[in-house]
């Protein structure tokens, strides 16, 4: 990839992992991007930079607002809208590059399934479940209409973003549907009717 963007991983996770589990995390991803651009909270910047890491990389450190309602009419990269979903960011710098088009593949946000699911492994990855106490299931539905409400303002900016996930399950519905054979087939994706 030529960008990696990351949500705010002390502010939103510090206490489901011991540190050095992120440490670990961080290595094995500075691997893996190559000479990727990464986009990183502010609030992360001091673990980051004191163990040392991509430090031969182009950073962009962002903040994000606290406030829910803060959608300003135009995206300021130094400030972004608050987040509950690294989604969320990559949609928001991607319309502020100004791309023509913009596909979402595997963006299903199908991790709220009643009470808490989560994209983990549970044989290999153990969070502090008692620290997951607050996630239940009216927890989960303010979260996703957030997400969805954050989604419709960026839509409503630049009317780019298209849903080409080929699951036909999920209920992501705020961005037009897009055949994700045609992304493959043709240069020009058609959009699926309803």
């Amino acid at each position: 990839p030529r960008y990696h963007v990351l949500p705010h991983i002390l502010r939103g996770h510090e206490r489901l992992y011991p540190r050095e589990k992120f440490v670990a995390w961080l290595r094995e991803m500075e691997r893996k991007t190559f000479d990727a651009e990464m986009v990183f909270h502010i609030g992360d910047r001091d673990l980051i930079v004191s163990n040392d890491l991509f430090r031969d990389r182009v950073v962009y450190w962002v903040e994000y607002s606290t406030d829910l309602n803060d959608l300003r009419p135009e995206i300021d990269p130094s400030w972004l809208p608050p987040i509950w979903s690294v989604s969320e960011t990559a949609l928001t710098l991607a319309v502020y590059m100004g791309f023509e088009s913009i596909y979402l593949l595997g963006i299903d946000h199908d991790w709220f399934a009643g009470l808490f699911k989560y994209f983990f492994d549970e044989k290999t990855e153990r969070p502090d479940k008692t620290n997951l106490d607050y996630v239940d299931a009216e927890f989960q539905m303010r979260r996703h209409a957030d997400i969805f409400r954050k989604y419709k303002y960026l839509f409503a900016m630049k009317k780019n973003i298209y849903n080409a996930n080929a699951d036909p399950n999920h209920y992501m519905d705020v961005f037009p549907k897009v055949n994700f054979e045609s992304l493959f087939s043709s240069a020009t994706a058609t959009t699926m009717k309803p």
